[in-house]
């Protein structure tokens, strides 16, 4: 079983969950925060001509940070959930010093992989953040859905487990658009097995 499918298996026999979803709020928060930085990186790895795969990640980061008229950034919208289950404002972002090891290192192994320059890395990690966010925010969303938290706002889950099968889809289309060989093909399966790593020791 999958790290993040283990931790909600442990929420959910928990007699009271509040106090181990709120730091768990704390922490996504700020990986929620940095992973878009970390993301943006790759427009700048994947070089100027590569205009389909520039178009694909522009609208990913699109998608992400919301309409510029008003704040509905990805990451605003899990605050919301923080908050709605008790997190304190003040909480949130939380300093580096508050921030698990763990969950610092899986947020610098995506930035270093996304500013590598190297297309293969890049997409590599792509992939690897697309089909972790499908394995896990549906079966999370189902988890927080059957403790019945009351006041919880699940908008970011229901979104995402609704946003991420596309999002998947478009990097796996990537990945087969840019007709990697063998030894590149050998780059992005390394990658997506270090990013593993660091995701399992996130939870």
């Amino acid at each position: 079983m999958a790290a993040e499918l283990e931790w909600m298996n442990w929420i959910e026999h928990l007699s009271d969950p509040l106090p181990a979803i709120r730091e768990f709020a704390v922490q996504y928060h700020y990986f929620s925060v940095h992973q878009i930085v970390a993301f943006s990186r790759a427009l700048s790895s994947l070089g100027p001509m590569n205009k389909h795969a520039l178009s694909r990640v522009a609208a990913v980061i699109v998608d992400e940070l919301g309409p510029v008229d008003r704040d509905e950034s990805h990451s605003t919208i899990f605050e919301r959930f923080a908050i709605s289950v008790g997190v304190s404002p003040e909480e949130l972002p939380a300093s580096g010093s508050r921030v698990h090891r763990s969950v610092r290192r899986y947020v610098k192994a995506l930035d270093s992989a996304f500013a590598s320059a190297t297309p293969a890395n890049v997409l590599g990690a792509y992939l690897f953040l697309e089909s972790s966010a499908v394995q896990g925010y549906a079966p999370m969303l189902r988890c927080l859905q059957s403790l019945n938290l009351p006041g919880a706002d699940l908008t970011f889950f229901e979104v995402h487990a609704s946003l991420e099968p596309s999002h998947l889809k478009e990097a796996e289309e990537l990945v087969t658009a840019h007709n990697l060989d063998e030894e590149q093909r050998a780059v992005l399966d390394w990658q997506q097995t270090r990013l593993k790593g660091h995701w399992e020791a996130f939870w």
